[in-house]
């Protein structure tokens, strides 16, 4: 079975509430965050997906270097 990604595209700190986080630790998801100009809201919404992914205890992994990261639900860990 192929695992389904979920694509979070986040665009600012301050629109963090309204996106569903519900999924993270049940599925793959990976988190955007290119769009956010602002290096301070960068930081704070890492802060946060930091947080939920181990409070949901997944893995996050860097995609690319702009600001895509994967996270990992612990029954995907291989």
């Amino acid at each position: 079975m192929e695992d389904e990604v979920v694509n979070i595209e986040i665009d600012s700190f301050d629109k963090l509430s309204i996106v569903d986080f519900s999924i993270v630790g049940k599925t793959l998801v990976a988190i955007d965050i290119r769009n956010i100009t602002n290096n301070e809201d960068k930081t704070r919404v890492m802060d946060f997906v930091t947080g939920l992914s181990i409070g949901r205890e997944c893995t996050i992994r860097q995609i690319n270097r702009e600001g895509v990261y994967l996270l990992n639900p612990r029954e995907s860990y291989s």
